[in-house]
């Protein structure tokens, strides 16, 4: 009786210890998920926000640009703890993208450089985007015809009415 109770003991014991290890493993891939989540919102903020920090080859806003060029430093860190190499072609996407940077480049090369390295991420790391598509009014609720959507609402405000009737 005692053996097979320290037995039950024992493999109580290591299965503790095997579940107390699970959590360990999953937040070991967390970091590198988050690394490359953080630098695909950085390269989308350079591609949209760029273009208010210069123009025509021009610092249009000395505060933004000098946001633009602390985000590529950003951005070489989040690669490092990606374990991105410098032979990578992502470095050398990010190097192409920081050239950009600094030679102040017309703002839709910028933006293209930063979604294409954006795009790149996604797909080595297995980051999802969303939406899956941009958004379309034809595909909306404003885009149906008014007579549904009047009823609809009609509809909605009867059933949080309390006598149940429009006032």
């Amino acid at each position: 009786m005692a053996a097979g109770r320290s037995g039950r003991t024992l493999g109580f014991l290591c299965a503790g210890l095997v579940l107390a290890g699970a959590p360990t493993v999953a937040a070991a891939a967390a970091p590198t998920d988050e690394a490359a989540q953080r630098a695909i919102h950085l390269l989308d903020y350079v591609a949209v926000d760029y273009a208010g920090a210069v123009r025509d080859g021009a610092i249009a806003s000395e505060s933004e640009y000098a946001e633009q060029l602390e985000f590529a430093g950003q951005l070489r860190v989040q690669l490092e703890r990606l374990g991105v190499g410098a032979d990578d072609p992502l470095a050398r996407s990010l190097a192409d993208l920081d050239a950009a940077l600094h030679a102040r480049a017309p703002a839709d090369q910028v933006a293209s450089r930063a979604r294409a390295l954006g795009a790149g991420l996604r797909e080595r790391f297995h980051v999802p985007s969303l939406p899956p598509r941009a958004p379309s009014i034809e595909r909306s609720i404003f885009a149906m015809p008014c007579s549904w959507s009047s009823e609809t609402a009609a509809l909605a405000w009867r059933s949080t009415w309390p006598t149940n009737r429009l006032p």
